[in-house]
Parts: structure tokens; sequence; C-alpha cells
């Protein structure tokens, strides 16, 4: 298999695994959506920087994405579902986010019940986004 359709196979199937738009994908990576086009086409070979970022913005270790077509990049439903939320936010919401859990991560250590840390994290909700 050439690399072009190698590289090309791997981002359309995690994509579409991902319900991902090229239009999503060319947002979350900065690369114009004609160079995506490209891509995808197999008009074109990206660089390493490239692929980087698109794996990236795919959720996935280069590793991963390099690992083959037969060897399946597994995201449990959950993990699937936040995946989604998370490419549908804009950067702004994203970095909300990205506090939010380190703050709940780092203050959630003196929850007892998972009631208590649910609440904890609501009313810390009110302190982000302003």
């Amino acid at each position: 298999m050439r690399t072009e359709d190698y590289i090309a196979d791997n981002i359309i199937a995690l994509c579409k695994k991902r319900d991902m738009s090229k239009y999503r994908l060319s947002q979350l990576t900065g690369i114009s959506q004609s160079s995506i086009g490209k891509i995808i086409a197999k008009e074109s070979l990206p660089t390493m920087p490239t692929v980087e970022k698109i794996c990236d913005a795919l959720g996935v270790t280069m590793a991963q994405f390099f690992a083959g077509m037969d060897v399946p990049v597994s995201l449990s439903e959950s993990q699937q579902e936040v995946l989604n939320i998370w490419n549908n936010l804009d950067e702004k919401e994203q970095n909300v986010v990205i506090q939010m859990l380190g703050d709940f991560k780092n203050k959630g250590n003196s929850c007892n019940e998972n009631v208590d840390c649910f609440f904890f994290f609501f009313m810390e909700l009110g302190d982000y986004g302003d």
C-alpha cells in the first residue's frame, strides 16, 4: 500500500469513527480544508508535523495512527462521547473544560462520596467562562 493511501484511509476511518467532518478537522488542526481534501484524495503526502496535528485533532497518538488498519483504535462509549463533545467545543470552551477538570481533580481528592463530588463540580462551574 502506498503511503498516501495508508494515511488517507486512516484519516477517513478515524474521522468516520469520531463523526468528524473534514471542515471540523480543518478547524482543529489549523490546516486548510483544501489541504485536508488533497490528503484525503491521496493527491498530497502530508509532512510529519501535519500528520501530528491531524493525530492530535483525532485524539490518537502517532503510534496508534501508524499501528495499522487491522489494529483498531478503540475508545469506550464514554470516551467516544467525551471526544465528540470536545470536538464540538471552540478553543475557549476547551480551555474552560481543561481548567475545570484540573481544579476538580485537585479538589476532588477530598470528596468522600460521588454525590458530594458531583455537587462540588457544579458549584464550581459558576466560576468559569467569565
